[in-house]
């Protein structure tokens, strides 16, 4: 996927998680998911904008970042990722964590200009 492709798929996914955050409670499993399909795509285009390439694993994405010295969209990633964890692996999602996600997310955002 080229790097139009990856934002706009980031695009509609974030909008997709906005659409649920009405009910951040009820709905923390579906966003976090969502925050992070994003994010991914997000990260995807920026390292494909900026060094022509980009991992097409979501795992491999951290480290390809720590490589070429972006250590907070790394860190930011990372975050996300745990988070994402988290909610599948039987700890109680909150508001919170939509929160501390959307944080996230603009990091990734704000690098990705």
């Amino acid at each position: 996927m080229k790097s139009e492709g990856h934002r706009e798929t980031g695009n509609q996914l974030e909008e997709s998680a906005r659409e649920l955050m009405a009910e951040p409670e009820r709905h923390v499993k579906a966003i976090i998911e969502l925050v992070f399909g994003a994010a991914h795509h997000y990260a995807a285009a920026g390292l494909e904008e900026r060094y022509g390439e980009h991992p097409e694993k979501h795992q491999q994405i951290p480290g390809f970042l720590r490589k070429k010295g972006e250590l907070e969209v790394s860190l930011a990633f990372e975050s996300i990722d745990g988070l994402r964890a988290g909610r599948f692996y039987g700890r109680k999602g909150n508001g919170d964590i939509v929160k501390q996600a959307q944080k996230n997310l603009e990091v990734i955002k704000r690098w990705l200009g």
